[in-house]
């Protein structure tokens, strides 16, 4: 674990993401964290009241007091990794309760005006990395520092998977926020602040990664019917030629849809990601229905059937075919519509047969044009080698003739 993995971590823990969910138990809390705890069945602390009772030790408590100023001094001296280190080891000795699950509240055990420098002091660290162009800063900075309007316009980089994180994360504050309430914890005004912020910027975000979604799949549309420009088709042209002159079949409208639905395929993708912003659970959780009724996955039925179409036009060489079929099973097991796929995968074993055969007939031809050129090429070196021997009897001919005239005196 890198030392951003583990600042991550810590805060995570801080401020509440881990969703609090105390278990009511009997038994006293034992505030020195060092020892066991006496709670039956290690249950959890009821309430913040609970959670707080006794002091920390003295050698805890004043670690925790050391660490927090050296973590404050070191970012004004901009030493980030001696920071972290010194922020790290206020947490844990602040920590109280049976787990690392109390860690938010425990530190509002040591009152508002520590809790607030330790915020702060977390806050700027992440602050200072973000100036250093760090990519990996939790969402929860983002809102302390720029309230929605910063967050809406940080995340608008993002692509549709990044974006879902930051939702899931800016749903995660209201919910952590929400229950440190409910366990009778204060909030800071910054925290507050961030709570308010968050619970605007919900709706604005997913009405954002609608619009994208939708633009997603208006892009997709123009995708699917793509032409190819006047040079492109030359050269699909040229190629499909060449082939023919090599004995070899090649469908130009195969090589086109080849595109199409590439181009296709990224951009129902594209959609499907933004889509999922407007779901907090997602993935393994949706079962087949679900996923059938995605807009993404209508379209993906939608361009299996047109595929399927070509695969099964039987004009077509058995190439062709079987690539189309592959083109089908591609979209129906995207779009997770089980009974097409199966069909079509069945469909696409029943031109095995054939299309190997007609492999077979390729192969075979291009292979007896292979011998055939070779057979010409070696004439060709063979009269190339009886020209340049004509030509070397006429220049010893030559040569003889032009002896003798000088001989002669002519």
């Amino acid at each position: 674990m890198d030392t951003a993995d583990l600042a991550r971590n810590i805060f995570a823990a801080i401020f509440g993401l881990v969703i609090f969910q105390p278990v009511l138990a009997d038994g006293k809390f034992d505030a020195d964290t060092g020892q066991e705890t006496n709670w039956a069945n290690a249950g959890y602390p009821p309430n913040f009241a609970a959670l707080c009772e006794g002091d920390l030790t003295p050698a805890r408590q004043a670690a925790f007091d050391s660490n927090l100023a050296k973590a404050e001094q070191a970012l004004n001296a901009g030493d980030m990794e001696s920071a972290r280190d010194a922020l790290g080891r206020a947490d844990s000795a602040a920590m109280r309760g049976p787990n690392e699950t109390f860690f938010g509240a425990a530190i509002k055990c040591q009152g508002e005006a520590k809790a607030r420098r330790l915020f702060i002091a977390w806050r700027d660290y992440y602050l200072a990395l973000k100036a250093q162009d760090r990519k990996d800063i939790p969402i929860w900075v983002i809102v302390a520092d720029g309230g929605k309007s910063g967050l809406l316009e940080y995340t608008q980089n993002y692509d549709g998977d990044e974006y879902r994180r930051a939702v899931i994360g800016v749903q995660k504050i209201i919910d952590s926020k929400e229950q440190e309430q409910d366990y009778g914890a204060f909030l800071l005004s910054e925290e507050q602040a961030m709570l308010q912020a968050s619970i605007d910027a919900i709706p604005a975000m997913q009405a954002y990664a609608e619009s994208k979604h939708t633009a997603a799949l208006a892009e997709e549309e123009k995708a699917f019917r793509w032409m190819p420009t006047q040079q492109e088709m030359s050269m699909i042209e040229s190629s499909a030629a060449m082939g023919a002159g090599m004995g070899m079949a090649m469908d130009s409208e195969l090589v086109l849809t080849g595109r199409r639905v590439s181009l296709s395929a990224d951009l129902l993708q594209d959609a499907r990601d933004w889509n999922f912003v407007l779901f907090k659970d997602s993935g393994n959780a949706l079962d087949n229905i679900t996923w059938q009724q995605l807009p993404s996955s209508k379209r993906a039925q939608q361009r299996g059937d047109t595929i399927m179409s070509k695969a099964n036009d039987g004009s077509l060489i058995y190439e062709s075919r079987d690539a189309y079929y592959e083109m089908a099973i591609d979209y129906y097991s995207f779009g997770h519509w089980n009974s097409q796929r199966d069909a079509a995968v069945a469909a696409k074993a029943r031109i095995q047969d054939s299309l190997l055969a007609e492999q077979q007939q390729a192969a075979a031809k291009v292979e007896q044009m292979q011998a055939d050129m070779e057979v010409r090429l070696k004439s060709a070196e063979q009269g190339m080698e009886a020209m340049k021997k004509t030509d070397a009897e006429k220049k010893s001919f030559n040569d003889e003739a032009d002896a003798l005239e000088a001989e002669l005196g002519f």
